[in-house]
């Protein structure tokens, strides 16, 4: 309200009496201010594209202002290219509106997503990545399986999909690759180019040291040992050089001992 303040400052002097702390008097003048009623809104009555025409040119306050509930996520994402945007959204996610609002003053109205196939196309117009959880990617598209692309390994514990979604405005079916890591999209290519580039840059495990083969034993005769040890075993010796082996003076083939019967 905007009101005039008039201040009086009355002497009351009374005959015969002495003088008196003065009175303040304050009138207040004017009409309060007239803010024109607002009419609240309901998101889930319409869909996406009503709500992003109802909209526009709404900022981030007079939507949250407006709308007839509590938001219950309110954040900023970042595009591939640096863009800032700030995310609202009111619902949880299986019945969700999301508004898209520039990050910067005056944060105005950027487009709404309603639904799986709504959140697919603005990730992919505006490169942002808004969560879709892998149950509700399941359950919007049913017919979908896993696909195994020669020459890419998926790491262990992710899912790579793929779907064909047209293009409103070149009429054209453009493929999209969903990676999910765990419950939640992890990330989204658009050519096959792209995640052959993401999916080889990933960590692969080291390969493992094959142990090597143990080496074998050989003995050496130093000294005793069986008649088997002292016939078959390499003699070991202390690197002297051993005298040069003589003829003996009895003839080859000579028997050492005889038999007499």
């Amino acid at each position: 309200m905007k009101y005039f303040l008039w201040i009086s400052l009355l002497l009351l002097l009374p005959v015969g009496l002495k003088s008196e702390e003065p009175e303040i008097v304050i009138h207040l003048v004017g009409e309060p201010d007239s803010f024109p009623a607002v009419e609240s809104l309901s998101v889930w009555d319409k869909d996406a594209l009503q709500l992003t025409k109802l909209l526009r040119h709404k900022t981030r306050t007079q939507v949250l202002y407006q709308v007839d509930t509590v938001s219950s996520k309110d954040t900023f994402l970042q595009a591939k290219d640096g863009t800032r945007y700030a995310l609202v959204q009111y619902g949880d996610n299986e019945k969700y509106r999301k508004f898209l609002f520039r990050a910067e003053d005056p944060q105005t109205l950027v487009t709404c997503a309603a639904n799986v196939q709504d959140v697919l196309a603005v990730n992919k117009r505006y490169q942002v990545k808004m969560n879709i959880p892998q149950k509700d990617f399941l359950t919007a598209f049913p017919d979908v399986q896993p696909v195994q692309l020669s020459g890419i390994t998926v790491p262990e514990g992710q899912t790579l999909y793929r779907i064909d979604l047209l293009n409103p405005v070149s009429k054209k079916k453009e493929p999209h690759f969903l990676l999910f890591n765990g419950k939640q999209l992890e990330e989204t290519f658009y050519s096959l180019q792209e995640v052959q580039e993401a999916l080889q840059t990933q960590p692969q495990p080291a390969p493992q040291k094959q142990k090597a083969a143990p080496e074998k034993t050989r003995k050496i005769l130093i000294d005793g040992g069986t008649v088997h040890d002292q016939m078959y075993l390499p003699r070991f010796t202390n690197g002297e050089n051993l005298p040069h082996l003589v003829p003996g003076k009895i003839p080859a083939g000579t028997p050492l001992w005889s038999t007499n019967l």
